[in-house]
């Protein structure tokens, strides 16, 4: 690999004298371009193109600078308990305002944060009290290790969306579903308000931040 060389040549220099350290310092500025664009020596339309964006890790978040968005990567580790930190990405605005952009976890009980809002989601089963079938049942979901690396919403639930689950066609009596009765950062509370022998919990999605 060519080697940047710094070093301007003397006024007296010929460009015969010159043209090696040029052509370095100009092979060298391909290859740096190169690793996040199409080389400046690329044959095509895609010549400038980003193909990659490689973005290095800092520590905590960067100053607000006005009239601009800052997007950066920082680790963050989940608020779950054996939590094991990433390398995540982040946008913070020219006031100061963090969005966390990326991490998950997925399967039937899961977590994915997408541009600033986390959406948690997963299927309920066990009851408090009550049952399914009889129409009493009522429970409580708390959102941090309900399963291995679920997590609480940081700042805020702004809506917990239910819906019913049957283990075959509903008889007897229709399963109307289960209602929220209260909502936090860290769990919320259900009843459910009606019945039928098929009834055999709830699916539900969380939104939040």
């Amino acid at each position: 690999m060519s080697t940047y060389n710094p070093s301007i040549p003397a006024a007296t220099d010929f460009l015969s004298d010159s043209q090696v350290d040029i052509r370095n310092n100009f092979t060298q500025a391909d290859t740096t371009m190169g690793i996040d664009h199409y080389n400046f020596s690329d044959g095509t339309s895609n010549n400038g193109y980003h193909k990659d964006t490689h973005i290095v890790k800092r520590v905590g978040n960067p100053a607000t600078v006005a009239g601009t968005v800052i997007n950066f990567v920082k680790d963050y580790t989940p608020d779950t308990t054996g939590g094991v930190a990433d390398t995540q990405l982040f946008s913070e605005t020219a006031a100061g305002v963090i969005s966390q952009l990326t991490g998950k976890l997925t399967g039937n009980d899961g977590w994915c944060w997408m541009s600033g809002i986390l959406v948690q989601w997963g299927i309920t089963t066990a009851v408090t009290t009550g049952s399914f079938a009889s129409g009493t049942a009522t429970g409580t979901v708390t959102f941090k290790d309900r399963v291995a690396g679920a997590i609480p919403f940081p700042t805020a639930c702004f809506v917990v969306i239910p819906g019913t689950r049957n283990n075959a066609a509903p008889t007897g009596s229709r399963y109307a579903g289960v209602t929220i009765l209260t909502k936090a950062t860290t769990n919320f509370t259900w009843s459910c308000n009606g019945s039928s022998s098929a009834a055999n919990g709830f699916f539900w999605v969380a939104l939040g931040n």
